[in-house]
């Protein structure tokens, strides 16, 4: 399953070390970027936590980074409602049907998902 992680590039580093997986880490600077070649996880940098962050125990800027990687994951959708990455004007469109969470809003064009079938 293709999938692109958001975090720290070095903790995700001494993780692969630590549990053996030998994957490689191939940093992108957006979704539209990545591979998703096997073997390889696309990563697009959350934080740069410093080296010696201890593992284990509980310290802020840690928690901040997390925070942060779940509030960049939730923008992602975001960025292509808005039109901010790859999908073309041609993609785009309002929504028509009324149970769609905002009809005819731009807000919604890329992720209006299909009218309800009837029967």
């Amino acid at each position: 399953m293709p999938l692109v992680v958001i975090g720290d590039p070095g903790v995700l580093a001494r993780a692969d070390e630590v549990v053996g997986t030998r994957l490689a880490l191939r940093p992108i600077p957006s979704v539209d970027r990545a591979e998703h070649t096997p073997g390889t996880v696309d990563v697009i940098a959350g934080s740069d936590l410093p080296d010696d962050l201890p593992r284990g125990t509980l310290d802020a800027r840690a928690g901040a980074a997390a925070f942060q990687y779940v509030r960049q994951g939730i923008r992602l959708p975001e960025r292509r409602r808005t039109g901010a990455g790859d999908r073309t004007d041609q993609q785009r469109r309002p929504c028509a049907w009324p149970e769609s969470p905002t009809p005819g809003t731009p807000s919604c064009w890329p992720i209006c998902p299909a009218p309800p079938t009837t029967r």
